[in-house]
């Protein structure tokens, strides 16, 4: 992820420092190592040291490095590539031109919007054709154009998955081979594609949506007094460069889940702060580690349209003894059941329970995976405690291969939260010295296979499934056909033929067009 303590800087005099810089020095782009640079943060700059040159840093848009090469210099575009991209302007009008009065209403992009979509879609073509494991610094410098220009033309989802996707190239690693691409790039990568294919096929078809296009601003309107039952707490941490805490409260009247985040700049450090400090509602001073098992009563509570909770100078809250016979109406798995082992696939541990209707999984968060691991790792070693779970439905963009995400569990009573609470090692009634239990997968799913051609083509590109690979991947598809899977089957040959399309010279050399890939990879991946 990029550097927690650099400053955000405009992508588009990023983009532009990148491109400015000679080839030659392009190439050594991922030689930067920012855990030795010094960093120094003043009132209006912030100065780093990069072996005997000084960069400073002045937001958002000016840049100077003390060598002799400067501006067009390598300790400088190392730098500004590990800076996250500064936050999107919110004053501005929210949708494409003027969204119609109804949110029903099919939107249409602006000529525009649409040579930005085209940035995005012939930027995704370069990612898939190389794979992240093959990065260019030219790449680079495309994903923060498609940044800024989103941005500037109104194209907030696509600027935001840009900018996220950008947060996993800063690295300095990326282009040293595929094995050093983390599965959480791979998951930017996917996103930024599905918000580029989403506009593509809306502006096509005249079907467009709002959905599709983002809101840059997020307003917030009245919903009256909320007598809310706190439920559960989840730690964050972006690759944009932000942490912190959502705490989902349960509302008591019909059960619907809403969202209490607090959320800053800053690393790791700053999720365990946020959920031991104040939430920000009214007056009270109640952190997120209180608010989440306690009961809430908001006076002229405020949320947003997906269920954001205000908290504007008019709310008042109070603490409640909250109703314990209230549940989450829907998206959430709550109750019982019995720890049986744990599955590793080598990407993430997946968490199996026995309950009364069958076997359970699930999976922790990635932040809380990562941060959690003492909660986690105790549980792991608890075959046939009985616990109580609460879990979320798994979002379409997070990477897993099961429905649920574990949020919190309890055992007589006592909740923790992994990632952001650290239990005593003995509070589920294990010996310290229990070793994790692990069970066998039960069989593969044709989801894994699919997922597997999807992280291969992203970490390696075009070669992943051309020459001695595309007998591996015919192979699968095959599997998949006599495994009553002929759709899943159809879009892994139609992505190894998309990867072998080209065309021939006068001298008989194969010249790859790559132009067909994004779009059959886009295929395999919504359907992993």
């Amino acid at each position: 992820m990029t550097h927690a303590n650099l400053p955000p800087m405009d992508p588009a005099f990023v983009a532009a420092t990148i491109e400015a810089l000679p080839a030659r020095l392009q190439k050594r782009l991922d030689n930067a190592d920012p855990d030795s640079w010094t960093v120094e943060t003043g009132t209006d700059s912030t100065t780093i040291t990069v072996g005997s040159a000084t960069v400073t840093l002045t937001p958002p848009d000016r840049a100077e490095c003390g060598c002799l090469l400067s501006p067009r210099c390598l300790h400088l575009a190392q730098v500004l590539v590990n800076c996250p991209p500064t936050v999107a302007e919110s004053s501005g009008p929210s949708g494409p031109s003027e969204p119609s009065e109804s949110a029903d209403t099919p939107l249409t992009l602006t000529r525009d919007q649409v040579s930005t979509l085209e940035l995005a879609e012939s930027c995704l073509t370069g990612i898939l054709d190389r794979g992240l494991g093959g990065l260019t610094a030219g790449d680079r410098a495309a994903v923060l154009r498609v940044v800024a220009a989103a941005r500037v033309h109104k194209l907030p989802l696509l600027a935001a998955q840009f900018a996220v996707l950008h947060g996993h190239l800063g690295t300095g690693r990326l282009g040293y081979g595929d094995s050093h691409v983390t599965q959480a790039a791979v998951s930017a990568l996917v996103e930024a594609a599905l918000a580029t294919h989403r506009l593509r096929h809306g502006h096509d078809t005249g079907t467009l949506s709002l959905d599709a296009v983002g809101t840059a601003r997020r307003t917030y309107s009245p919903v009256g007094n909320l007598r809310l039952r706190g439920w559960a707490s989840e730690p964050l941490l972006t690759a944009s460069g932000y942490a912190g805490v959502i705490t989902y409260m349960v509302d008591e009247r019909n059960g619907q889940v809403w969202e209490l985040s607090t959320v800053l700049p800053g690393g790791e450090q700053q999720i365990i702060q946020a959920y031991r400090t104040d939430t920000g509602l009214g007056q009270l001073g109640l952190p997120h580690r209180d608010a989440v098992r306690t009961g809430l009563l908001l006076t002229n509570a405020t949320a947003s349209a997906d269920g954001k909770l205000g908290r504007g100078s008019q709310v008042r809250a109070s603490t409640r003894t909250p109703d314990t016979n209230v549940f989450p109406a829907q998206d959430w798995w709550f109750g019982e059941a019995v720890f049986h082992g744990v599955e590793d696939d080598g990407m993430h541990p997946v968490f199996v329970f026995d309950t009364n209707e069958g076997p359970l999984r699930c999976q922790a968060s990635p932040t809380a995976e990562r941060l959690g691991i003492p909660a986690l790792r105790v549980l792991a070693s608890a075959a046939g405690v009985t616990v109580q779970l609460r879990m979320r439905k798994r979002h379409a963009w997070e990477q897993g291969r099961t429905p649920w995400i574990l949020i919190g569990l309890a055992h007589e009573d006592t909740w923790v939260f992994p990632g952001l609470d650290r239990p005593h090692i003995h509070w589920l009634g294990v010996p310290q010295d229990a070793k994790p239990v692990v069970v066998p997968h039960s069989h593969v799913e044709p989801e894994t296979v699919l997922q597997r051609w999807r992280d291969a083509v992203a970490r390696q590109g075009r070669r992943a499934v051309t020459g001695t690979n595309r007998k591996r991947i015919m192979a699968d598809a095959a599997w998949l056909r006599a495994n009553a899977s002929g759709h899943r089957a159809d879009l892994l040959e139609q992505l190894a033929q998309a990867a072998a399309a080209g065309s021939h010279d006068f001298d008989g050399r194969f010249r790859p067009d790559p132009r067909g890939i994004p779009r059959r990879w886009i295929a395999v991946a919504a359907v992993c």
